[in-house]
């Protein structure tokens, strides 16, 4: 990629709108935008063993599964770097990513994130020490079926929480993940672009696994929740991430070669659907029944007059019968 020059642009894989001017990379090794001195600089942290003290911000008490054999710069097909204290994953994998560091499966994960984002650059609150913040890096699929990029990371973690935990997460659209009427977490893709094509796609996602209620303001409180004030169980981050690294590699096959299914699931997954909403888009607010989504991503909805329109950005508002509440300020 040297000489060429690379764009990040976010929100362009998920269907729900373009926000430029998030990152701007140019090859060689420059990230404009991004505070390299708080990303580039930062090393990896040392694994916290079972036996021993504490390392890098991880102690072995609040995760009792966590061995040192865990966080090795492998796992499987994945290329994994693990930080301690980073102010975004997805700003560290840009800085990877141009230095050439990444592989064709690759993880960022962070211990804690003090700068994260969602969309429109909401800002994600997340303790130290007790949540999953990690960005994805990998291959762009065929142009047509991008959007489908977050369809399948959402499916694939709903699938690996529930599978660990034996809650009933589910994705909501566009990109929140949630554990009945509360947010538990989100994602934000961004695409990288060369040569005026997309190549590769970052695909952030926060969780709140082991977070309590008295960590979340007054506010967040009402509208969201972690693994831990479901289950009354503290959980392995690990074990969370590896289950979502599996998931997502079997779902991303599925965008190019079996798309009917990863959409019928990922439909069948989200309590959206089927459901009377409001939703605020770029028009102004729609009221509508959620039908599905479509083959790039974007909610099918029919309206009380049976006329049926596709939403490819908004949120879904108060006053709706999830009454799920906006997710500004809870990653995403």
């Amino acid at each position: 990629m040297a000489g060429e020059t690379c764009k990040i642009i976010a929100d362009t894989v998920t269907g729900v709108g373009t926000a430029t001017g998030v990152g701007t990379i140019t090859a060689p090794g420059t990230v404009t935008g991004v505070d390299e001195s708080k990303t580039s600089a930062v090393a990896p942290i040392t694994v916290a063993d079972e036996s021993g003290g504490t390392t890098g911000g991880i102690s072995p008490a609040k995760e009792p599964i966590l061995s040192e054999s865990a966080w090795k710069t492998r796992y499987g097909k994945w290329k994994i770097f693990l930080y301690g204290s980073v102010g975004s994953t997805n700003d560290v994998a840009k800085t990877l990513f141009l230095n050439h560091q990444t592989g064709q499966w690759t993880a960022v994960i962070a211990n804690h994130q003090w700068a994260g984002r969602g969309r429109f650059n909401r800002k994600w609150f997340s303790p130290s020490g007790l949540n999953v913040c990690m960005t994805l890096i990998v291959k762009a699929v065929e142009l047509r079926n991008l959007p489908l990029m977050n369809v399948a990371l959402s499916l694939a973690t709903v699938k690996a929480i529930n599978k660990a935990t034996n809650l009933a997460t589910w994705p909501r659209w566009p990109n929140d993940l949630y554990c009945g009427e509360k947010k538990l977490g989100g994602i934000l893709s961004e695409s990288i672009s060369a040569a005026n094509r997309i190549t590769h796609v970052l695909m952030g996602i926060g969780i709140n696994v082991n977070t309590r209620s008295e960590h979340f303001s007054p506010e967040l409180r009402l509208r969201a929740t972690s693994l831990l004030e479901e289950t009354g169980l503290q959980w392995a981050r690990w074990d969370i991430v590896r289950s979502i690294l599996d998931e997502f590699a079997t779902c991303y096959t599925a965008i190019d070669n079996d798309k009917t299914t990863l959409l019928d699931q990922w439909s069948r997954a989200c309590r959206t659907i089927g459901r009377k909403i409001r939703i605020s888009t770029h028009d102004g607010e729609v009221d509508a029944v959620a039908l599905g989504i479509d083959e790039t991503g974007r909610l099918i909805v029919e309206r009380s007059s049976g006329i049926r329109i596709t939403i490819s950005a908004g949120d879904l508002l108060d006053g709706s019968v999830l009454n799920c509440g906006i997710s500004e300020g809870v990653n995403g």
